[in-house]
């Protein structure tokens, strides 16, 4: 039977700040779409956009877990919604005005920073679970004073 080691090693401080600038992101996006890109002449519009935030709140979720399927998933959808937003900034600055383009450039940006995090070294060790990869803790324990040796 195999361990999974991630669970007994910390999570990398760059996969914790990686998940936090995820969420972030998703948060964005979630303001974005209902308030600043609304869409009344699209029926149903709002309906796929909360299935699309479910399945990106589910992968963040998996990511944050140590799932490197998510880690590779989110990586291919990003780069994905990153082309279509410099392919259709024309016609995003046409329908909802520059703030929405802006507002999208920025998650861009939060999100390629999260992607570039995600896949460092020992962010990737942990995401493989390999034993050798050791989390530097962020406050080592301190030796009680001792002033002479028994």
């Amino acid at each position: 039977m195999k361990t999974d080691i991630r669970k007994y090693q910390a999570k990398p401080t760059g996969v914790q700040l990686a998940v936090t600038m995820l969420l972030a992101c998703f948060g964005i996006g979630l303001l974005n779409t209902f308030f600043i890109a609304n869409h009344p002449n699209l029926p149903g519009a709002h309906d796929v956009q909360l299935a699309v935030f479910g399945f990106e709140a589910t992968i963040i979720a998996a990511i944050a877990r140590g799932r490197n399927w998510a880690r590779i998933l989110y990586l291919i959808l990003g780069l994905g919604g990153v082309f279509s937003t410099l392919v259709m900034a024309h016609m995003l600055i046409r329908l909802n005005g520059p703030l929405s383009f802006y507002v999208e450039l920025t998650e861009g940006i939060l999100q390629t920073v999260a992607m570039i995090l995600l896949f460092q070294r020992d962010a990737s060790a942990w995401f493989r679970g390999d034993q050798r990869a050791v989390a530097t803790p962020q406050y080592p324990m301190r030796q009680p004073y001792r002033p002479y040796n028994r």
